[in-house]
């Protein structure tokens, strides 16, 4: 019997190495779309710009992140051709040194525009280096990723905006942007505790999953091997549940239904399927009375179960059947066509009667002894013969006995000379 699956043994850590591998691949699948969409943010840089600042910066800048991109989709392919081969660590190290290559572009682009530019331009790039920092792909990941690209994205901005000496850009520089920074980091913990419970209980489920999957292929192939040696004996062979509908049905008792397809039987009652016999033939021709008694008897049967065979008599055929109350109110039916033995025993019988009468008709004594010399039958005259004596003419009595038993009549000289 298979066992039901425990939840508590199926339940992943959030802080064991499956959940950091699963992490770290997730960080690296991130998607592509997400990752490119910084790089939009350049024609922002230039047009808040407006040609303050050498275009060829900005062109070198953005070739910069670029190549950060393309650089993080070689990674990506690089980890899921052959994850396995390098730590976690690893890998996380790679996205590290790329991330804040990234990190600092962004930031040394928005340092630029922001030099030379008004406070409200100012304001407008910090805002977009929040909502670049808020859209990081390790956000939810890696804290120490995640704390370098805020740090290689905002600390470029404070230092220009600390060096223009203006009050208010010194301020957005040196307690706004260090603040804001800090407070997503604080923000970001509990997404990645949040991340890494979600990702526990996804592998958790994932595990119990094919747990299943693997308990209900082996109970397919447990139940087609069923089955199959169920289908192969040559006794009909009926499950029923505890609501005494039909679940199983072997071929030799499907070929009673008038069916081939066991499709159009599973679910029926015993009352049904009764009926289905008798229109296919298999009671003869039965009246109103008779259909009912039929079903009622099999009914009773079902329902108390047999102790061993019951004989039921159908027509031309005698069949037995075996009626087992299974766990959970289930019946398990087997039925066998005992017709030829029954043949059998009548012939036997009907041959022994006329060996009988012949041996009555004869004068002479005759027994007949089997392989063990043990006594079978004997006539009328060999019971006058031997006096009635029930020693010798009784059923089972061995050939030595007798011959002991009527050599006791004989006198002392012959009795022993008849015993040898």
């Amino acid at each position: 019997m298979s066992r039901a699956p425990n939840m508590e043994a199926d339940a992943t850590d959030p802080a064991s190495p499956i959940v950091e591998r699963e992490l770290t691949a997730r960080l690296m699948r991130w998607n592509s779309d997400v990752r490119g969409l910084p790089i939009l943010f350049w024609p922002i840089y230039g047009l808040l710009d407006s040609g303050r600042s050498a275009w060829w910066l900005f062109l070198i800048l953005a070739g910069l992140h670029v190549l950060c991109f393309a650089l993080y989709l070689r990674l990506a392919r690089s980890h899921a051709a052959g994850s396995d081969r390098e730590s976690p660590e690893y890998w996380l190290h790679l996205h590290l040194v790329l991330t804040v290559a990234n990190g600092l572009v962004a930031g040394v682009g928005a340092a630029v525009v922001a030099w030379s530019a008004d406070i409200s331009v100012r304001v407008v790039l910090c805002l977009l280096l929040i909502i670049f920092a808020f859209g990081a792909s390790s956000r939810a990941y890696s804290a120490r990723i995640y704390a370098g690209y805020v740090a290689a994205l905002l600390m470029p901005m404070s230092v220009a905006l600390m060096l223009t000496q203006q009050t208010i850009a010194m301020v957005l520089g040196l307690a706004a942007l260090p603040i804001l920074g800090a407070g997503m980091l604080l923000l970001a913990r509990g997404q990645r505790r949040l991340a890494r419970e979600m990702v526990s209980a996804a592998l958790s489920h994932e595990r119990l999953l094919h747990r299943l999957e693997a308990a209900n292929t082996a109970s397919e192939d447990a139940r087609g091997t069923l089955r199959t040696a169920l289908n192969a004996l040559s006794d009909a062979v009926v499950l029923y549940g505890a609501d005494k509908r039909l679940l199983f049905i072997n071929d030799v008792a499907l070929r009673t239904m008038g069916t081939d397809r066991a499709e159009e039987l599973i679910g029926l009652t015993l009352k049904e399927l009764v009926g289905r016999q008798i229109e296919a033939g298999e009671f003869g021709p039965l009246g109103p009375a008779e259909r009912a008694a039929a079903i009622d008897l099999r009914e009773q049967l079902l329902e108390h179960g047999t102790d061993g065979w019951h004989s039921l008599p159908r027509r031309d055929r005698w069949l037995e059947v075996s009626v087992s109350i299974l766990a959970e109110g289930r019946r398990l039916v087997v039925h066998r066509d005992v017709t030829d033995l029954k043949n059998s025993e009548t012939r036997a019988t009907e041959a022994r009667a006329k060996l009988v009468a012949a041996m009555e008709s004869m004068a002479g004594g005759i027994a007949f002894f089997d392989a063990e010399e043990r006594m079978e039958l004997c006539n009328e005259s060999f019971k006058w013969f031997m006096n009635n004596d029930p020693v010798i003419c009784s059923p089972g009595v061995t050939l030595e006995d007798a011959h002991r038993r009527g050599a006791l009549r004989l006198a002392p000289e012959i009795r022993e000379k008849a015993v040898e």
